[in-house]
């Protein structure tokens, strides 16, 4: 049996069907943390992380849907449409994924210097200073990316390269 077949089966099925339950569960869960945490009164730094973290995950799984799925469960998506969608949603997807990585990383922080530090706590991890911070975040993670913009595809091939596959 020919190699490049047998990865292309396992392609469809582990990053199309497998990938398509995981992505769809995923929003379905971080759509309850959003919902629960919209529906709660609490005001705190944590309640604040977590419904950031919630959103930009549901924005990493819809990019994932269609930047990785998608193109494994349909050939004519991979052919005909996926070039159109890269180039502006592979941005997004990558926007997303660094501030839920560094969302972490401050909410990390946040909980050891509530845990270690409980006097300075009090000052240094209120809702403000947890807004500020994640809007800071947001700011230089898409301008970061968007510096990044067309010089990357999924593949890593250059932005040339990534032009002409698109014009055949």
């Amino acid at each position: 049996m020919n190699s490049s077949l047998v990865t292309s089966e396992l392609d469809h099925y582990i990053e199309g069907v497998l990938g398509l339950f995981v992505i769809i569960f995923g929003i379905f869960m971080n759509s309850l943390v959003l919902l629960t945490m919209s529906k709660k009164k609490t005001n705190t730094s944590t309640s604040v992380f977590t419904t950031f973290l919630a959103a930009w995950d549901i924005g990493v799984l819809v990019t994932s849907l269609i930047t990785i799925a998608l193109p494994n469960l349909s050939q004519w998506y991979s052919a005909e449409a996926q070039p159109y969608a890269m180039k502006y949603v592979w941005p997004v997807l990558q926007t997303a994924r660094t501030n839920a990585i560094w969302i972490t990383v401050l909410f990390t922080v946040s909980r050891y210097i509530a845990t270690c530090h409980q006097l300075r706590s009090r000052i240094a991890c209120t809702v403000s200073k947890s807004r500020k911070s994640l809007a800071v975040l947001f700011v230089v993670t898409a301008v970061m990316n968007s510096l990044r913009t067309g010089t990357q595809s999924q593949t890593g091939q250059s932005e040339r390269k990534f032009h002409r596959r698109i014009r055949l």
